[in-house]
This record gives C-alpha cells, sequence and structure tokens, in this order.
C-alpha cells in the first residue's frame, strides 16, 4: 500500500471516530452552575393578624390594673430587600396591623369597686431583618428572618373623649416562609411573622401572629 493511500485512510478512519463522539454527545461533563448575580426584590403581603394578650401590672400596694386586648382581621404590608450573596440578604418592611380595642380595669384592693377604660388602637410595624434562604427543590426555597422592629401605637383614650395617644417600642421580628419562584423574575409565597408582647409600652402590648401570602418581583443588579 502506498503511503499516499495510507494517509488517505488513516484520515478517514480518525473522520470517522470523530464524528460518531460528537453524534453521541462526547464525553459526560458536569454542569456548571451559573454564577450568582447579586439581585432586589420587592414582596407585596396580605394577610391575617391576631393578638390576645392579658397583662396584669400592680402599680401600688393596694392597686392593680389588668390589660385585656383582643386583635384580630385583615392585615397587608410590603418588604424591600437585597440578596447580596446566594443565600443570604437584608431587608426592610412594613405592616399595618389590624385595629383593636382595649379594655383597663383599675382595682383598688379592699376599696370595693372598679372602674373600666376603653381604649381604641392603631398601630403598625417597621423592621429591618437579615434573610437566609435554602432551596430544597428546583423552584422552591425555605426562609427565615431575624431583625429589630418598631411597632407605632396610636391610641384614643375613653377618659379623655378619645384624645389621640402616641406611643410605641422596639421589639425583636422573627419569620419564616416558603417561596416558589414562577420564572426568573415572579415568585409567590407564604410567611408567618412573630413579634413578642411588650409590657412597658405606653399601653401593654400583647405578642403579634402575622400570617401572609404575598407577590414578589425581583431583578439583578
Amino acid at each position: 500500500m502506498s503511503v499516499k493511500r495510507t494517509l488517505i485512510l488513516a484520515a478517514a478512519t480518525a473522520s470517522a471516530v470523530l464524528t460518531t463522539a460528537a453524534l453521541a454527545g462526547g464525553p459526560d461533563v458536569a454542569p456548571v452552575a451559573p454564577a450568582f448575580q447579586p439581585f432586589i426584590y420587592v414582596e407585596a403581603h396580605a394577610g391575617y393578624a391576631w393578638e390576645s394578650e392579658q397583662v396584669s401590672q400592680p402599680t401600688l400596694p393596694n392597686e392593680t390594673l389588668s390589660y385585656s386586648t383582643q386583635r384580630n382581621g385583615f392585615a397587608y404590608g410590603a418588604d424591600l430587600g437585597y440578596m447580596f450573596v446566594r443565600n443570604f440578604g437584608l431587608e426592610a418592611g412594613y405592616f399595618y396591623l389590624p385595629k383593636s380595642k382595649v379594655n383597663i380595669n383599675y382595682e383598688p384592693v379592699g376599696e370595693g369597686f372598679s372602674a373600666n377604660f376603653k381604649y381604641k388602637t392603631n398601630s403598625y410595624l417597621l423592621y429591618v431583618a437579615a434573610r437566609a434562604t435554602m432551596p430544597i427543590f428546583q423552584s422552591l426555597d425555605v426562609f427565615a428572618k431575624l431583625g429589630l422592629g418598631y411597632r407605632h401605637m396610636k391610641y384614643y383614650d375613653s377618659s379623655a373623649l378619645y384624645t389621640p395617644i402616641n406611643g410605641g417600642y422596639w421589639a425583636p421580628v422573627v419569620a419564616a416562609g416558603l417561596s416558589y419562584s414562577l420564572n426568573t423574575n415572579w415568585s409567590l409565597g407564604a410567611q408567618y411573622m412573630f413579634i413578642p408582647k411588650h409590657s412597658k409600652a405606653t399601653r401593654p402590648a400583647g405578642s403579634v401572629s402575622l400570617l401572609t401570602g404575598y407577590v414578589g418581583y425581583s431583578f439583578s443588579v
């Protein structure tokens, strides 16, 4: 066999091998996870909030003030956040809490009488929190939040002809929930948030729980 025919045969064999490998997809290569890009997100919440707390706060040895609060109803809010690494970010948020009525019983010990005062209360929550997320399925994440919030409260006092009295308190805020990605930008989710009680506010305030669903929108920066 001539040298020319040998070279042609070798080239044809090599071409056939390369073509077969290309059609077969070549050697298996592990997929590379896409690089993370920081993003900003906005979420609009709506749901239900409830508060129920009984606080007895002695003032003098012969006096007792009993506070009874019942709060529940529709709540709504929004948050704005920035995820600067894949599983960690920061956010700020606002929630409007349902109106409530507060009854206060004044009971001097041994005096044989008691007095009742009524307060109407409006309040809202402002907070900042750290947010940690962890994927559990392809489009489903679980998240947790821990932060600090300020609950502003405006009281309308029956003993003062319902003249507004402004007050409030700082408290830790914790939350957890699920987020489902519809596509690159839109998501749906559910969240539970808790604010502990505070007995030293302008009026003692019970713990608040919020259960909300939300729609979210995010974009890379």
